[in-house]
């Protein structure tokens, strides 16, 4: 069994998902960048396809994201820049 470090276990969580929101090709591409070592790639482009997208993402893992000790000052800027263009997410009643 492979242990999963905190970035993979948040990408995976975020492809898991945008999986139902978005075409299966870009979920795949996605999955492929994870599992080839990149989960901050991986989250890098989720995003953008978020915002291609129009997908809302949870506030919990928009934390998650912005918490990783693994991202540079630029990467956290680059992912906040990329949460203010989503659509605010709306809790079910």
């Amino acid at each position: 069994m492979t242990i999963m470090n905190e970035a993979e276990f948040v990408a995976h969580a975020l492809s898991d998902y945008l999986g139902t929101y978005i075409p299966h090709a870009e979920s795949a591409t996605i999955h492929n960048i994870i599992i080839s070592g990149e989960p901050l790639s991986g989250i890098g482009f989720a995003l953008g396809v978020a915002v291609e997208n129009s997908v809302a993402i949870p506030e919990l893992l928009r934390e998650r994201i912005l918490s990783l000790a693994e991202l540079t000052p630029e990467e956290n800027q680059l992912f906040v820049s990329e949460f203010q263009l989503l659509p605010a997410f709306q809790k079910a009643a």
